[in-house]
């Protein structure tokens, strides 16, 4: 979405969700981190958005996406964190409004003998498929996550990788900012184990 349309697509959010609300409905708004381009981010008034829908929810994913010319995380732990402190302060954005949407993916960053950069998606549940046996494992504790690096057909890999640890780092940022809830991107790339972490995280403690 083009920044110039921030204004309309406000007002679009601000005329559809009284109707929406006539017939029953629940509104949600996807917005990313406020943060980045002008297309990603700056496109989204996301106070007013806040304001008006039901809730908005912070797709806390992406940080180094496709389009991203180095290497790293999908979802840094301090990134998601600092993030959700300006869609509560800067923004002013009320707790119980937001939901926090988390990767259910990584990315492998391939870095080639000549320095060009590329990545490739891979779903968490096959993660332990595509990283080489014995390779080690670092966690990072300012990311929250383990990362891998290995070599391949002449080729640097790396990883930081998307896991119930990590996960379980990023869901306990919403009991501590009293948030709405939990989303992700997406359902199919998972682990099985991630729905009672999730139950037992957000409902049992």
């Amino acid at each position: 979405m083009k920044q110039e349309d921030k204004d309309m697509y406000s007002r679009f959010i601000i005329e559809l969700t009284p109707r929406l609300k006539e017939i029953g409905l629940v509104t949600s708004v996807d917005v990313t981190a406020p943060d980045g381009g002008e297309t990603w981010s700056m496109c989204f008034d996301r106070h007013v958005i806040g304001d008006v829908a039901d809730y908005i929810v912070f797709m806390a994913y992406d940080q180094y996406g496709v389009s991203s010319n180095k290497p790293g995380t999908t979802a840094g732990y301090d990134w998601v964190k600092l993030s959700l402190n300006k869609f509560l302060q800067t923004e002013e954005i009320k707790s119980e409004k937001i939901i926090l949407a988390v990767p259910f993916y990584t990315r492998v960053w391939t870095t080639s003998a000549n320095g060009e950069i590329s990545s490739k998606t891979v779903d968490m549940k096959n993660i332990d498929k595509v990283i080489p046996e014995g390779t080690e494992k670092h966690w990072d504790e300012e990311l929250k996550q383990n990362y891998a690096e290995y070599t391949s057909g002449g080729t640097k890999k790396q990883i930081w990788i998307e896991d119930l640890d990590s996960l379980k780092e990023k869901i306990s940022l919403i009991k501590e900012n009293n948030l709405a809830g939990v989303g992700s991107w997406q359902k199919g790339m998972e682990n099985d184990d991630v729905w009672q972490m999730f139950k037992k995280e957000l409902l049992e403690n």
